[in-house]
């Protein structure tokens, strides 16, 4: 089969996508339509980088729109799909109305993909996607979500997200120089104010020093708020990381942390696993499908009061063996989502396409 897949995602988000994908015995070639160029190399893909990646301009969509319509009939193009509902979920929509040609979308932010919006936006993308050929979602929160919004279940599948797991692993010869590390964007609905104010509640008791990794609207607000709160000596805010680097930053904390509002199946959760993390993380997404409470991680359920999540914290930081079974535990992740798992998944998916 030959697939057309518009998307614009970061370079790790693209490769958890792509790598099942090109595993699959009926994928012959992926045409694909986004803003840059990625390092990613196969036979089986072709990039086109139609537009400029720092433009802000929103015709460059209209302009892939008639790009991807053209290569439709240019390449033979058997099956559309897009990945995310804004803006490139409705581009494949579109392209494949206009093509009569089958379409796949990919959810990769949970069911938040469809209300984040409001109620109105809601009914029109459950609306404008309920009769597509196939939609993928990362668990199964999102699947019942669709199913009870009137989709087929047949034409619902769980996908999991998933990483290329090898440069991610357990260092055992790295000192644990931090009890919590979280690394993610620092915007609002990361919701890091949490993580600070949970630390902040237990300061008296338990003494946590923190890593936080990344960047974002809410840097400076951050920063502000653990000084504040009387922690910033309790907090490294370490900025951008590199790829390479994130090996190590997990390796040098117990505890993983992910106070978001919203989310689908993140891929740092998958990596902190891999490298012994005893994750924490809120209950939103499909996060519950990959975390067993108390076995290979914990959930808490408010994210918006922060003493349910200084509850867990300080609960591991007073047991060193709890952390070090559960750590056990969550190296496991590795054996039960991997890309030619996933793969196979994708030969379910196309095969009932293909017929």
């Amino acid at each position: 089969m030959n697939i057309l897949l518009y998307n614009k995602l970061s370079d790790t988000t693209f490769h958890s996508i792509i790598q099942p994908l090109i595993k699959s015995k009926f994928v012959n070639h992926i045409y694909i339509v986004r803003d840059d160029d990625n390092v990613i190399k196969s036979d089986k893909i072709t990039i086109l980088s139609i537009t400029n990646k720092n433009s802000k301009s929103k015709l460059r969509h209209i302009k892939k729109l008639f790009k991807g319509i053209a290569l439709c009939r240019k390449h033979k193009i058997d099956v559309v799909m897009g990945v995310l509902l804004y803006p490139h979920g409705y581009l494949a929509r579109l392209s494949s109305f206009f093509t009569s040609l089958p379409l796949i979308h990919i959810t990769i932010a949970g069911h938040r993909e469809f209300w984040v919006f409001g109620k109105l936006t809601e009914k029109i993308n459950l609306l404008f996607f309920r009769n597509i050929k196939a939609i993928t979602v990362t668990g199964e929160k999102s699947r019942n979500y669709l199913i009870h919004n009137k989709f087929k279940p047949e034409r619902v599948f769980i996908l999991p997200n998933v990483i290329d797991f090898e440069p991610y692993y357990f260092k055992s010869d790295i000192k644990k120089e931090y009890d919590v590390v979280s690394i993610s964007r620092l915007d609002k609905n990361k919701n890091l104010s949490l993580l600070l104010r949970a630390i902040a509640a237990i300061k008296e008791r338990t003494l946590i020093k923190a890593l936080i990794a990344g960047v974002g609207d809410e840097s400076d607000n951050l920063k502000q708020e653990a000084k504040m709160l009387g922690i910033e000596e309790q907090i490294h805010f370490t900025g951008w990381v590199e790829e390479v680097e994130k090996n190590d930053i997990y390796n040098k904390a117990s505890i993983f942390v992910l106070c978001s509002k919203g989310e689908g199946f993140p891929l740092s959760l998958l990596e902190a696993m891999s490298c012994g993390c005893v994750s924490v993380v809120s209950n939103v997404g499909d996060i519950s499908d990959v975390i067993a409470p108390g076995k290979n991680g914990f959930i808490f359920n408010d994210t918006e009061n922060e003493l349910e999540l200084a509850q867990i914290i300080e609960f591991l930081i007073n047991n060193p063996l709890e952390i070090s079974n559960i750590s056990h535990n969550a190296q496991e992740v590795k054996n039960n989502l991997s890309i030619d798992n996933v793969s196979k998944i994708w030969d379910t998916i196309l095969s009932n396409i293909n017929k």
